[in-house]
């Protein structure tokens, strides 16, 4: 898969980096039926935007896990369209040491919507699933960067999304 970005606010030499504990995600740019709006999930308690994704679980493969993540953020069956890339994250702090490398596909609803599945920190969050166009996603996530009050959103979580929708933008123009 294409590396679409590096995030390393700290910048991490390269030899630190291969001490830091390895973590795999997934995450997905899901259009609507009629392909002209992508899901992401608003954080009504912490007021920032995320695409749907999250990690893997047990012995999962990718494609389960992301399927699986779809299913509890939105509701929604989905069908993998394309695979543009990936984003790696050195997150560095007093606690942890961590080298994230989220897998983003592209992807469409598929079937009715069911039942959220929403976890306890996602529930805390007042996580809800909002429909934008990617121009509207871009202008919001940017504002949102501008804006944010948590260290993890404004350095990881905000950025690494809108690196990955401004990409599949540039993707749908060439």
């Amino acid at each position: 898969m294409q590396v679409i970005s590096i995030i390393n606010p700290d910048n991490v030499p390269e030899a630190e980096a291969l001490t830091f504990e390895k973590q795999e995600a997934v995450r997905a740019i899901v259009f609507n039926k009629d392909r002209n709006k992508i899901a992401t999930q608003y954080s009504a308690n912490h007021n920032y935007h995320k695409l749907p994704g999250g990690g893997l679980e047990g012995n999962e493969d990718l494609i389960t896990a992301l399927k699986r993540e779809c299913r509890e953020e939105l509701g929604y069956g989905v069908e993998v369209e394309r695979e543009p890339g990936e984003v790696i994250e050195y997150r560095k702090n007093e606690k942890q040491k961590i080298q994230r490398i989220s897998h983003y596909y592209v992807t469409r609803v598929i079937g009715e919507q069911g039942e959220l599945n929403l976890d306890a920190g996602e529930m805390r969050s007042g996580f809800v699933a909002e429909w934008l166009t990617p121009d509207e996603a871009v202008k919001i996530w940017q504002k949102e960067i501008m804006e944010a009050s948590e260290h993890r959103n404004n350095r990881y979580i905000l950025p690494r999304d809108l690196y990955v929708i401004k990409y599949f933008i540039s993707l749908q123009k060439a």
